[in-house]
């Protein structure tokens, strides 16, 4: 729901503003407010309140749970409200520290919009905990909702503000879901008996806890975390991307949503069901149960993500065509929004992996070592970025998919030595897919070398590619085919 949500969302803004200045103020003022959010609290909370309640749930009545929920809420919501006025009195000089090289028409209107948009980090914060306090009692369902919600609201409300305001209309449209889906996280949390007026808990032995969990990824100012480093990773990328002329900022926006697509169907639902449960499995000491789960995860995302990767390479062009070449955005846009989602491809395999072996680490009260890693992670991207940016548009989101590509690579080494060996995939599961891989890649070579470049081509060499690594999957990993099946016949 929420990527369908999100489609729906980038086909309204491009159709009604296609890749204008105004977008790339918009696109930049939504970075700048989101990664504050995800480095200053879904990091640091996303390590902490689950942890926390899971190895409390066992221990404490719901009394004493609510007063933990409760505490963690207020504080939350105090610290984000303070931090929210401080950087609007701060933002001229903070987005001329961000994006220096910004063009004065958009950094006028980008001002303008953070202006707005800065009051959406309380609530997004107060989310972010509220979200972590369900999924930690095993509540997916509303806290899953929240996003897709938050979405529709965002259209609607764009569609109804801006034939009358124009862009202006698009912050206003940002503020409309938090405000509304915050106070339905609150009421059911109410419903479970976990969040009512009581003392606050201040203790030491909760702060510390807390303190304990969160340290590494605060001390970082969030990094560590898998969201706070994707969202300083393209807020990097649109602060180099604004040597460019207008469009420039928006294209690497709507690429982003695009190949965001398949880690937001496949990804982040498997990250979140698996991140209480892995805990729990460490609570009770169980670590090869732990390694199996890792095993199997991440050998489905490698046969399940490398065609998504693979069709948004190859057709990049058809895709940004069929979705977004609709009202205001022409053909500049297009192709340019078409050569950053080719530059993104690479990075869909590697973003899932470390955005699920991120919470691995957290369940297992190791974010030390993510920490480390975004740390290098940022430093390289920021090197990358300096040498070849200039060069072309292109390398731009390439450089993004080099990065993560290192991250997953390190994170994967890491978990060997920090679970077992058994924690990635066998060799005996690699060759085969491998094997299904090279038939469906030349399945792809072979349309595109004999036939001239167009929409059909282009089409027909997707079809061949899929229908050649999904007969090889089938064949030659026979319990994937089966597994495959067994999902099928459950949604049919």
């Amino acid at each position: 729901m929420t990527a369908a949500a999100g489609c729906i969302r980038e086909v309204v803004l491009a159709a009604r503003f296609g890749a204008s200045a105004e977008m790339d103020a918009f696109y930049f003022s939504w970075a700048l407010v989101q990664s504050m959010h995800d480095l200053l609290f879904a990091g640091s909370l996303g390590a902490a309140v689950v942890p926390l309640l899971k190895g409390h749930r066992t221990d404490l009545a719901t009394a004493e749970q609510a007063k933990l929920v409760l505490t963690i809420t207020v504080l939350v919501a105090l610290i984000a409200s303070v931090i929210a006025y401080t950087l609007w009195l701060t933002l001229p000089a903070l987005i001329d520290f961000v994006a220096p090289r910004m063009s004065e028409r958009v950094r006028g209107t980008s001002i303008l919009f953070t202006e707005i948009l800065i009051w959406v980090l309380p609530f997004n914060a107060l989310i972010t905990v509220l979200i972590l306090a369900l999924n930690a009692h095993n509540h997916f369902a509303l806290a899953a909702a929240v996003y897709p919600i938050n979405t529709l609201l965002f259209i609607c409300s764009v569609l109804l503000l801006a034939p009358r305001f124009g862009a202006i209309g698009l912050p206003i449209a940002g503020l409309v879901g938090p405000l509304v889906t915050a106070p339905l996280l609150i009421g059911q949390l109410a419903r479970m008996g976990l969040l009512y007026p009581l003392r606050l808990d201040l203790s030491r032995a909760l702060i510390g806890s807390f303190w304990q969990l969160s340290r590494p990824l605060v001390w970082s100012l969030g990094i560590g975390g898998p969201t706070g480093l994707l969202m300083v990773s393209h807020l990097l990328l649109r602060s180099f991307a604004a040597d460019y002329h207008d469009g420039a900022i928006a294209a690497l926006g709507y690429a982003f949503r695009l190949y965001e697509l398949p880690i937001s169907l496949i990804v982040n639902p498997v990250a979140t069901l698996v991140f209480p449960s892995i805990t729990a499995l460490y609570i009770s000491g169980q670590m090869s149960r732990i390694s199996e789960i890792c095993r199997h995860i991440l050998m489905l995302g490698l046969v399940v993500l490398f065609p998504a990767a693979v069709i948004i390479w190859a057709g990049a062009d058809l895709i940004v065509d069929l979705l977004l070449r609709w009202g205001q955005f022409n053909q500049e846009a297009a192709q340019l929004t078409a050569n950053a989602l080719r530059g993104f491809a690479p990075a869909i395999i590697a973003e899932a992996a470390f955005v699920l072996l991120f919470r691995i680490f957290y369940a297992i009260q190791r974010s030390k070592e993510t920490v480390l890693i975004a740390f290098l992670t940022i430093v390289a991207l920021f090197i990358m970025l300096l040498a070849t940016a200039h060069i072309a548009f292109v390398a731009i989101p390439l450089a993004l998919s080099v990065a993560f590509t290192g991250t997953s690579a390190s994170l994967i080494i890491m978990l060997i030595y920090g679970i077992d060996r058994t924690a990635v995939p066998e060799w005996s599961q690699l060759a085969p897919w491998l094997l299904s891989a090279f038939v469906g890649l030349t399945a792809l070579w072979l349309v595109v070398g004999n036939f001239p470049k167009n929409m059909w081509s282009e089409f027909s060499a997707l079809v061949a590619f899929s229908c050649g690594y999904i007969a090889a999957v089938s064949v030659l990993l026979p319990n994937f085919r089966c597994a495959a099946l067994r999902i099928l016949r459950g949604i049919i």
